[in-house]
């Protein structure tokens, strides 16, 4: 009852707050009747345990202790790699070879994700050419979509994706309509080019070159610089 009476209090002075600190502690975990020390939900997550599992994992692969202490030591999500190995290590995969792959990808989650995809698709495919594919991918995971999903609608095989949608893949985007890369540029502003390239307009009116500046060939023009004048003597 005494602690009933004791909550009602507080909820009352809580409402005469503003509205944003009022908020605020209503969300804190002494406001909803919870144990300080178990309010473990905003605290960050600790990655103490990861590198436990990811030794684990390795093992259960079977990865040498050695190799597999080194692995999971280096890595930034340790239980990501393990992962990733365990869950292509069902596939037959090499495990020294996918351990490499997991290590030397971004995204060991998505790597997995896109080598399993596609065997599910055709389960004749190499693996071993699959998982280097998707390894070399920056977004593995939609890396496989694009070669499943090509094999789906136009009945391409799984070889020609994989290379299809690797190239695809690399493409740049968002370029703007008015960029012209260096090589094509025929005239820098205030010089003299002197390697013109052929596709140039000579009928295109050009920049002049700044006067009493010399250009041999093969060297970089400097623009003649004017020393500062001295100032003025001063009388005293």
């Amino acid at each position: 009852m005494v602690k009933m009476l004791q909550t009602n209090r507080a909820m009352r002075a809580i409402g005469q707050l503003p509205v944003g600190l009022a908020t605020l502690l209503l969300l804190s975990p002494l406001a909803i009747g919870v144990n300080p020390a178990q309010a473990n939900w905003f605290k960050p997550k600790s990655v103490e345990n990861d590198y436990k599992l990811c030794g684990m994992r390795l093992d259960k692969a079977g990865i040498g202790k050695d190799v597999a202490a080194a692995a999971c030591a280096e890595v930034l999500h340790p239980e990501e790699l393990g992962t990733c190995v365990v869950d292509l290590i069902p596939l037959k995969l090499d495990a020294a070879t996918t351990l490499a792959a997991c290590r030397r990808v971004r995204r060991p989650l998505e790597l997995a994700t896109c080598v399993q995809d596609v065997q599910r698709q055709d389960a004749k495919a190499v693996l071993p050419n699959v998982l280097e594919a998707c390894r070399r991918s920056l977004l593995p995971e939609r890396y496989g979509k694009c070669v499943v999903g090509l094999n789906q609608s136009l009945a391409m095989p799984t070889a020609m994706g994989l290379a299809t949608c690797l190239d695809a893949s690399d493409r740049p985007i968002d370029v703007q309509s008015g960029f012209v890369p260096i090589n094509d540029v025929c005239r820098l502003e205030g010089f003299v080019s002197v390697a013109v390239p052929k596709d140039c307009d000579k009928n295109q009116p050009q920049t002049a070159a700044p006067l009493n500046s010399t250009v041999t060939p093969g060297a970089t023009p400097t623009p003649e610089v004017t020393p500062a004048s001295s100032p003025p003597a001063q009388l005293y």
